[in-house]
């Protein structure tokens, strides 16, 4: 079994995808998201990168898993058309999965919620490890239940860097063999000391074609309105607001050393570094991602320093810049602090476990553990639900029993199948703010900043009590 599968996890986010049930170890998700906005293609996209998903933190690659997964027809016209979903398909989700400052997107059809298996479950399913299959186990839950494939997101994270540098140069093959003939080759180049493979955003700005490390890229969004606007001539040209902080605006042209000022950009890119600075830059587009070739030109002798090496993309030339010189360079980067009373905002106490985000008429949180399974309801509208060799009582809460899923609630004294409308994601660990409801002793509430939203937290014995049976 590969290096990248656990050995003593025992939670995992279960999803579907196409023909098998996916499922992923719950320490790599950092969230799940409902993404209705149109994925920004790669230039020249071949292989398995799908293009950049908007989050609010930024752009993140997303992978394509149609070329491991066997697909339903519809499924796959959706993967290879993600932004025209056909007439009445619900929009995708992704699951979200990060490993330190990388990040990457999976699209799946449907989150099925959070299962709770050892070690003793995976089975191996390769004899022979391959550097390119991101699927080399299954869990077997028991009880005849479907088997769960398991994806490893290490591995996904250790190719991100190989597929994104071949998207660049647009001669990914998707022949297995080629692939793994690129994959074989970075190992050996990294071995031999070569710098490893860096992820780059590759921007436009000020009509030049900018590189900046992703590690350092915070959010790329609308260019905001100046709060404050300063007098030529210097590094910022004024402040904007940006998540409750207030931070100064790079002037392109002195940047780059233009002749001619540079107006009107219509994304704004935000530069941080591990000290917690930050610099806003105006950017005219978002090009994709890459990686440095070997053939690299140093930067000119007269350069600032955080000007870095240049190299020829297709007939242009590409520069590097240097963002955590730039921001430790620059004593603006420090002047970005939070705004008065954004220290006293931050959660100091947050959700110590994962929930899902339901809707049943209102939306709501159900933790984790509590969750068992999301399937659709039966056609024939049963009052009882056959699952995993039992029969469960179909509930509804009041005013909400159209839905057409059925969430499969612990209740502690059993399982009830709650009708809801949809599954609207998965809610992190410590990713939202816990505050007591007023009059309900021991009930709380989780908010969250971005999107800014709040919702009631309701156990599944809860549930099943406020529930109503269904025929």
């Amino acid at each position: 079994m590969s290096a990248g599968l656990p050995a003593t996890v025992s939670q995992w986010v279960v999803a579907r995808l196409g023909r098998i049930t996916l499922a992923v170890d719950a320490r790599w998700v950092e969230g799940a998201q409902h993404a209705s906005a149109p994925l920004t293609e790669l230039p020249r996209r071949r292989g398995p990168l799908a293009g950049l998903l908007p989050t609010v933190l930024g752009l993140v690659p997303v992978v394509d898993l149609a070329r491991w997964v066997r697909m339903k027809p519809a499924d796959a016209a959706a993967q290879a058309a993600p932004d025209n979903p056909a007439e009445g398909r619900p929009e995708p989700y992704y699951l979200l999965l990060r490993e330190g400052e990388q990040r990457l997107g999976v699209r799946v059809d449907a989150l099925l919620g959070v299962r709770h298996l050892g070690p003793e479950c995976l089975q191996r399913v390769h004899q022979q490890d391959d550097e390119e299959e991101l699927f080399d186990a299954v869990l077997m839950p028991g009880d005849d239940d479907t088997p769960l494939c398991v994806l490893e997101p290490q591995r996904a994270m250790q190719l991100l860097s190989v597929w994104m540098d071949a998207a660049d140069r647009g001669n990914v093959s998707t022949s297995p063999s080629s692939n793994a003939s690129t994959g074989t080759a970075a190992a050996a180049s990294a071995g031999a000391g070569t710098e490893p493979a860096v992820p780059l955003a590759l921007l436009r700005v000020g009509g030049r074609a900018i590189a900046v490390e992703s590690a350092c890229v915070a959010e790329l969004f609308s260019m905001p309105a100046l709060s404050t606007r300063l007098p030529g001539g210097r590094a910022s040209i004024g402040f904007a607001p940006w998540r409750g902080r207030t931070l100064p605006v790079l002037d392109p042209a002195w940047l780059l050393q233009l002749d001619e000022p540079v107006d009107g950009a219509p994304l704004a890119l935000v530069l941080r570094d591990a000290q917690d600075r930050h610099l806003l830059l105006p950017v005219d587009e978002l090009v994709g991602t890459c990686t440095m070739p070997a053939e690299l030109t140093p930067p000119a002798a007269d350069a600032p320093a955080w000007r870095g090496r240049r190299w020829n993309r297709e007939g242009e030339l590409v520069e590097q810049l240097c963002a955590r010189t730039l921001l430790e360079l620059l004593p603006e980067a420090s002047l970005a602090q939070p705004g008065a009373g954004a220290a006293a905002q931050r959660p100091q106490n947050t959700n110590t476990l994962p929930h899902m985000l339901l809707h049943a008429g209102r939306p709501f949180a159900v933790p984790a553990t509590d969750l068992l399974a999301v399937v659709e309801a039966p056609a024939n509208d049963l009052a009882v639900l056959s699952w995993r060799d039992r029969q469960l009582p179909v509930r509804a809460l009041p005013g909400a029993d159209q839905g057409r899923l059925l969430a499969v609630v612990d209740s502690g004294d059993g399982c009830t199948a709650l009708r809801i409308d949809r599954l609207l994601g998965l809610l992190p660990a410590h990713a939202a703010e816990r505050s007591p409801l007023p009059g309900r002793p021991g009930a709380y509430m989780l908010s969250t900043a971005a999107p800014r939203a709040s919702y009631v937290v309701r156990s599944g014995r809860e549930l099943a009590l406020d529930s109503v049976p269904v025929g």
